[in-house]
């Protein structure tokens, strides 16, 4: 797992191979929002088309924002997706965590300053590991306001109204992100050339 770990850093090391990745990212997302809103679809293939979403936008912005720590990444790519875990009671008939919002308010800022204050008091990968679940938490909901028709309880428990984000305001974001990716590929290629080979 290490070894295949390393190398995808190597792969990913040059910066105009992250801009075509995350290219084809931004597309592969388009098309999933286009092909789920002609649904409706069976729920599994909905979900794993969200899902796949979601790990997506996380890894667009990890692709034009990159960084060396192994901690951080895997904890912004865990917390992409794993909190529509809290989805779980609701499909199985119980309004636990939906008693009062019409999505689970385990969505909201709340829990992310939950998971930074027990990274704060954790060290090294865990602390690492633990913002970047974070970071991930916020990434998942900026596409769930833009996405979904009820909105994120962002202020529970102070508030139980959903918030929403219009659609092309997060598709331009993505965009934003990958244009950034591709200024900073630019420059580094303009200093490697600038340097000349063998210096």
């Amino acid at each position: 797992m290490r070894a295949l770990w390393r190398q995808a850093a190597h792969v990913l090391a040059h910066p105009w191979r992250r801009v075509a990745l995350a290219l084809a990212g931004f597309v592969l997302i388009l098309g999933i929002d286009r092909w789920l809103l002609a649904g409706p679809h069976t729920l599994i293939a909905t979900g794993i088309a969200d899902e796949t979403a979601h790990f997506t936008t996380m890894a667009i912005f990890l692709l034009a924002f990159p960084s060396r720590n192994d901690g951080f990444i895997l904890g912004c790519l865990i917390g992409s997706v794993a909190i529509d875990l809290d989805h779980i009671p609701l499909f199985l008939g119980s309004d636990l965590l939906t008693r009062q919002t019409n999505r689970p308010f385990t969505h909201s800022v709340c829990t992310i300053l939950i998971v930074v204050a027990a990274a704060a008091m954790a060290r090294g990968f865990g602390r690492s590991m633990g913002l970047g679940v974070a970071v991930g938490l916020a990434v998942h909901f900026l596409r769930d306001m833009a996405t979904s028709t009820a909105g994120v309880p962002l202020l529970w428990p102070f508030a139980t109204t959903g918030f929403m984000l219009p659609y092309p305001l997060y598709a331009a974001t993505l965009f934003g992100a990958l244009a950034w990716g591709g200024v900073a590929a630019a420059r580094i290629t303009g200093r490697e050339k600038r340097r000349g080979p063998g210096r």
